[in-house]
């Protein structure tokens, strides 16, 4: 069985298929959903001669999956939650992925937090899902750097990427029925907290650092880092850091000139150019961003 809701999905299910690897069915949400990069999956499955179906909640599919009992559910980006119905419905075990280097950075968004974060390192786990919060044994991993000219959209690529490779990899093992299993460590965990639109609002005390990696962090395929102006909160997409010695005494948020592409905007620290944004018009020198 293969279980997914987003491009990522639609990735690993075209590099199982390419190698070899037949499934029951594929099944995939009725819509959307909360999932910025959502993508049907119902086209992959038909292209490989996959039945397909649709749900509105997995939990609500525990009956269908433990009737075909399948020998492995993927479970391959999907923003629901398991019972224990759908676990104990595959022989072998429900297999899912988490973009992070499991046990840390444990939770949601790992993409998002790794960059507004300033991380140098990512990564891709594929584990066997439990009860808890991606706390299962792990198959396989991956590393890649993430370098400071990476967005969201790089980062989510080199995902992609390390699920290709981890998956055909692994074939064998699954072929056979004898993927590895390998305890975390949970001494060594931690969890990251669920992002909220106020997270993606640019703090102008912040250091200009910061505030490029967050823009950095909400470029697409997700929604977008916010300031504002005027009242009216309107989409950051990328800044990038200027010199801002003489700016010193200005206060955060202030327009303090025009560059090149767009305003110049007093950090905690520093200047940062607006790059690519939605400010229509564009705010004058002189002017606060909130």
């Amino acid at each position: 069985m293969f279980v997914g809701a987003v491009r990522f999905s639609a990735r690993c299910l075209e590099a199982l298929a390419a190698g070899g690897l037949r499934f029951e069915a594929v099944m995939g949400p009725e819509g959307p959903g909360p999932n910025a990069d959502y993508e049907d999956l119902a086209p992959v499955a038909a292209r490989h001669g996959f039945p397909f179906r649709r749900f509105r909640k997995i939990s609500e599919e525990a009956s269908y999956l433990q009737g075909l009992a399948p020998d492995i559910i993927f479970v391959m980006g999907l923003s629901q939650l398991l019972p224990p119905a759908v676990l104990s419905a595959a022989r072998i075990g429900v297999l899912g992925s988490h973009p992070a280097l499991l046990p840390q950075n444990r939770g949601r968004h790992p993409i998002v937090w790794a960059l507004a974060n300033g991380l140098s390192r990512g990564g891709l786990s594929l584990f066997w899902i439990d009860a808890g919060v991606d706390s299962g044994d792990l198959w396989r991993q991956a590393e890649f750097p993430i370098a400071p000219e990476d967005d969201a959209g790089t980062v989510y690529e080199k995902v992609c990427r390390a699920a290709e490779s981890l998956l055909t990899e692994g074939l064998a093992e699954l072929r056979d029925g004898t993927p590895a299993r390998r305890p975390q460590d949970h001494s060594a965990a931690n969890v990251w907290r669920k992002r909220t639109p106020a997270d993606g609002r640019i703090d102008w005390r912040m250091s200009s650092r910061r505030i490029v990696d967050l823009t950095r962090a909400l470029a697409a395929p997700y929604p977008g880092a916010t300031a504002a102006l005027r009242g009216t909160d309107v989409p950051v997409g990328r800044v990038e850091p200027r010199p801002g010695d003489r700016f010193e005494n200005f206060e955060p948020g202030k327009v303090v000139g025009m560059g090149p592409r767009g305003p110049l905007v007093k950090t905690g620290d520093g200047v940062v150019e607006l790059v690519e944004h939605g400010f229509v018009p564009v705010p004058e020198p002189g002017e606060y961003l909130l």
